[in-house]
């Protein structure tokens, strides 16, 4: 199946885990993912693992409970797409935002 042909699709918290399997499986279905994460490391080492899976991919350092680390993870899809299909809230944030 490829439900996800063509879709620019953000998962975020998708270095490992739940997230990382959704993220797979996206990308197994040709969608285009986005994955976050707070920690380079993290992101570098799921990345190098689905491009050698042959998924389109991009990974961003994020801490989605920071308003200006969304603000520029927002920013990149917009530029780089002009949208966003589909969006997976993966990540723990805690109740209080950071700013």
């Amino acid at each position: 199946m490829n439900r996800f042909e063509g879709k620019v699709c953000l998962i975020t918290g998708a270095t490992k885990g739940i997230g990382y399997s959704i993220a797979e499986r996206i990308g197994d279905e040709k969608g285009i993912v986005i994955i976050c994460s707070r920690r380079q490391e993290n992101v570098t080492e799921s990345m190098e693992l689905l491009k050698k899976k042959n998924i389109k991919c991009h990974g961003i350092v994020c801490n989605v409970g920071k308003k200006d680390e969304r603000t520029k993870l927002i920013d990149f899809i917009t530029t780089k797409y002009g949208k966003l299909d589909v969006l997976v809230p993966n990540a723990a944030v805690s109740t209080h935002f950071g700013s």
